[in-house]
């Protein structure tokens, strides 16, 4: 190998010495460099050379003092996901991006936690990042691919085959599941090569977690690991490189660093050479320190970032005039846009509003246009409209979204499941074995995850009688798709010995199948699921493992359980039936049963007459036995919360009350009456 100059000697001794430490989270480009080091004979003096000709870019730079322009990068997204968990949106890569573009700017609303020490240093490094237009092959694009695969999990290099795009014209992300740790001393977050002279198309780039983009969505971080890998994909070494005092990242303006800074210490002072004796500059994006520390990047650092830029050899084409055009971020063509809509939940009440967002790729629309059946209103020409429904159904919706390249039409059938809020049917006891009913219905609902394979009645096996609901896994393509089953909205006030049984059959193709059937519960009309049981592996399993079409045997179902006497109340409950493909056969359900006793308050709530109900503000308690005279009367909302408190004094059986100056919103609401040792309970909906 030939010489390694002194600034590689320590940026391998910064990796040998990674070692040491035990935090959790890393970046894991230095050990990457190391391994490029080690095995590739030309790569360290490549590296150098590198080096060399950004350093004297930067004293041209001081030299000249000439105005800064700003730079953009064409950036696309390689989203590899190893299932639908992993598959972020749009809406959060382009958060991701204004992240980005926010810190390289310093334009970040934490501007102002920079210490005063440091904020004569504080530079807007003058670059942008901005999602390309057009494929290398001049198509339209919105700057994102997907590629479904396995590799997304302990990613490395090896995600990069899958989808890559010329590394001189495009800034390539690859965002993954995971990343593979090997050689690192805790989790790996990301990583991203340095520039180098004869830098490979198929290595260079960044790879990410999904969940270190943005701060929506899947994120859950401030999106800084992002910021972090695009200052090493601009030339910047970590501050503790070389883990001495004496070493550092070749930055004059960033004080020495003995050690990665984790946490927020902002005492923190691990080297006095310097003169001044300045503190650890943890806020600096390009140490370890929590993100929400983070804030700064220096005049330094942006000199150096901005040289890569500057040198034909290493990323000049990127920012160039005719890249831009190229890739269509200068004069964007107009691309037809593929309608892709979401909510974050399908199951609720009647009574209940709910928001639509468009998630529309390929194209951005100017215009929108939705269909909702059974919904309040009906259509809308909002970009994310919030409809109310007020009727119990499933209901498809259509979205319509154009621009001036043209338009696309996408109808999600039996979309929204609305349930019976007010008064339940079941109160408590419901089962369904599935003889001679259809699906969906009123009743049962079915939410497909998005391959066009549901659950659906089968007629020639069951647990009990010759039907059962069959969910064709065999036939799904889509690994982590999601299929579920809900229950109809069941009354479990004052319910006592609540039990909810149900028989299944599954099988596998193959032992290291990963299917998984989850059972939740719901007592807010399902925005929020409760997990109360889950079936994985070898304990799902009722049949032996099989390659043709399973069709469960009457000897292959079993009858499973559920104790669900913590969900007495508030009503309703829902139930959620809710199965995971991982690789596995057919599924099948069958003989639901939930059971229970009303307990001794429901004896005098029905003594207790609430009308009209649905009720505009105005609503009469009328009793038979029960006495209103000295009666605590609170009404709640769905989530438990008093919103209005008062004590009766009457001699009549009977009350008028009036909420219209109470401004409550149009929804379900719960009124229970308190008198000594009774205690009653009325569902009541304002509308």
């Amino acid at each position: 190998m030939k010489k390694i100059t002194l600034f590689l000697a320590t940026l391998l001794v910064s990796i040998s010495v990674f070692g040491q430490h035990r935090h959790g989270d890393w970046c894991a480009t230095d050990h990457l460099t190391e391994e490029l080091i080690k095995n590739d004979p030309d790569y360290a003096q490549q590296l150098q050379e590198s080096w060399k000709a950004i350093q004297e870019t930067v004293a041209s730079q001081d030299k000249q003092k000439k105005q800064a322009v700003v730079y953009t990068i064409p950036v696309v997204f390689h989203v590899i996901y190893n299932d639908y968990r992993d598959n972020i949106s749009r809406l959060q890569l382009e958060d991701g991006l204004r992240v980005l573009n926010e810190d390289f700017r310093r334009l970040n609303a934490d501007t102002g936690n920079t210490r005063s020490i440091f904020k004569g240093v504080a530079a807007d490094i003058e670059i942008e990042f901005a999602l390309a237009k057009k494929d290398p092959q001049g198509n339209c694009t919105d700057g994102i691919t997907r590629t479904q695969s396995a590799l997304s999990v302990n990613a490395r290099d090896n995600v990069k085959a899958l989808a890559s795009w010329d590394n001189t014209k495009y800034f390539n992300v690859w965002v993954v599941n995971s990343i593979n740790s090997q050689g690192t001393p805790g989790t790996v977050l990301g990583y991203a090569y340095l520039p180098s002279f004869g830098q490979s198309g198929t290595r260079d780039g960044m790879v990410i977690r999904h969940d270190r983009v943005g701060t929506i969505g899947t994120a859950i971080s401030e999106g800084r690991t992002f910021t972090h890998e695009a200052g090493h994909y601009l030339g910047l070494r970590h501050p503790f490189n070389g883990n001495s005092c004496t070493a550092g990242d070749g930055v004059s303006d960033t004080p020495p660093v003995s050690a990665p800074n984790f946490g927020c210490n902002l005492n923190a002072n691990s080297c006095n050479n310097d003169n001044p004796d300045l503190p650890d500059m943890i806020e600096n994006y390009m140490d370890y320190a929590d993100e929400d520390c983070q804030n700064i990047f220096t005049q330094g650092q942006k000199n150096i970032m901005r040289a890569t830029l500057q040198n034909s050899s290493l990323r000049l084409n990127l920012r160039s005039s005719s890249n831009l055009i190229a890739t269509g971020v200068t004069n964007p063509p107009a691309c037809t846009p593929t309608a892709i809509f979401d909510t974050e939940r399908k199951a609720i009440c009647t009574g209940e509003s709910i928001t639509f967002t468009d998630l529309t790729e390929d194209g951005d629309p100017t215009s929108w246009n939705w269909s909702f059946q059974g919904g309040t209103p009906s259509t809308s020409t909002q970009q994310n409209p919030t409809i109310t429904y007020n009727s119990p159904g499933s209901f498809p919706v259509t979205l319509t979204v154009s621009n001036s390249a043209g338009q696309d039409v996408v109808t999600y059938s039996d979309y929204i499941q609305v349930k019976v809020a007010g008064n339940p049917a079941f109160n408590p006891n419901w089962s369904e074995d599935f003889e001679g009913a259809t699906i969906p219905n009123p009743d049962v609902n079915i939410e497909d995850g998005g391959d066009g394979i549901s659950f659906s009645l089968f007629t020639q096996a069951g647990s009990s009688g010759s039907q059962s609901l069959k969910l064709d896994n065999l036939n799904s393509t889509v690994i982590g798709e999601i299929d579920a089953v809900i229950s109809p909205a069941i009354s479990v006030n004052f319910g006592q010995n609540l039990n909810l049984s149900f028989d299944y059959a599954f099988a596998a193709t193959q032992s290291g199948n990963a299917d998984e059937l989850n059972v939740y519960a719901s007592t807010d009309c399902g925005e929020t699921w409760i997990l109360r049981r889950f079936y994985r592996g070898g304990q799902l399993r009722t049949g032996a493992n099989t390659s043709q079409p399973y069709v469960p045997a009457a000897n292959e179902w079993t009858t499973q359980s559920i104790n669900f006497n913590a969900y007495s109340g508030p009503d309703p409950l829902l139930i959620k039936f809710e199965f995971i493909n991982g690789g596995g056969n057919n599924f099948y359900l069958d003989n639901i049963n939930f059971s229970g006793i009303i307990g001794l308050d429901d004896y005098f709530s029905n003594q207790l007459e609430l009308f009209p109900n649905p009720s505009q503000g105005q609503f009469t308690i009328q009793s038979g036995q029960f006495e209103l005279n000295g009666a605590k009367i609170t009404l709640s909302d769905i989530s438990g919360r008093a919103v209005m408190q008062t004590e009766l004094e009457t001699n009549s059986n009977s009350h008028t009350f009036d909420t219209s100056s109470l401004g409550l919103k149009n929804g379900v609401y719960l009124l229970t009456i308190e008198k000594e040792d009774r205690v009653a309970h009325k569902k009541l909906i304002l509308e």
